[in-house]
């Protein structure tokens, strides 16, 4: 669909927006942060629980706190800016527009990831090294994984979003630009 002259209607791309690619993408929205909160669930758990055993440096938590937002930073500006350089890939297999908009989920999600995923091994770092209950500032880095979090709940694949997406990639526009309620309204001066 993507390769003929003229953009898809709303109505062709609704066609080709199945619940099996809505249900695909649903999943991998929620797949790849389970990995964080597994990791912050150990954590919380060895914190909280059997606390730290004083092997590591103390020091090593302070250094991976001071990384933690500068790579953060440099992650969320690459999910922002990669995922729109991805074109239709037309040596993959199903349609290449809905193979950008799934690899563009995917490398944004995995740049949000890093970061939480850091925080929670600087937050390990502090347990194991002793310095975690004196010093609870360190439970900051744990906040990368609400930012995760927030993005997906926010962003959760739905039908609408994904037609609204693939419209937008092939440059149809929103479905909101073309409705004809809209061009109907009176414009103010």
């Amino acid at each position: 669909m993507a390769n003929e002259s003229r953009p898809p209607t709303a109505d062709q791309v609704e066609g080709v927006v199945t619940p099996e690619v809505v249900r695909g993408l649903q999943v991998i929205h929620l797949a790849l942060p389970m990995g964080v909160l597994t990791f912050g669930g150990i954590v919380a758990w060895k914190a909280f629980g059997s606390g730290g055993a004083g092997a590591s440096d103390p020091e090593v938590p302070r250094l991976l706190s001071l990384i933690h937002p500068v790579l953060a930073f440099g992650t969320y500006l690459a999910a922002m800016v990669v995922p729109r350089l991805l074109k239709g890939q037309p040596g993959m297999p199903g349609d290449p527009v809905l193979n950008a908009i799934r690899g563009g989920a995917i490398l944004r999600l995995a740049c949000l990831e890093g970061p939480a995923l850091f925080g929670w091994v600087t937050c390990f770092m502090a347990v194991e090294a002793g310095v975690l209950p004196d010093q609870p500032v360190y439970w900051a880095n744990a906040f990368t994984t609400f930012v995760l979090l927030a993005y997906v709940a926010a962003r959760f694949p739905t039908r609408e979003r994904i037609v609204s997406a693939y419209l937008e990639k092939v440059g149809a526009g929103p479905p909101e630009a073309r409705s004809p309620r809209r061009s109907q309204l009176p414009r103010m001066a």
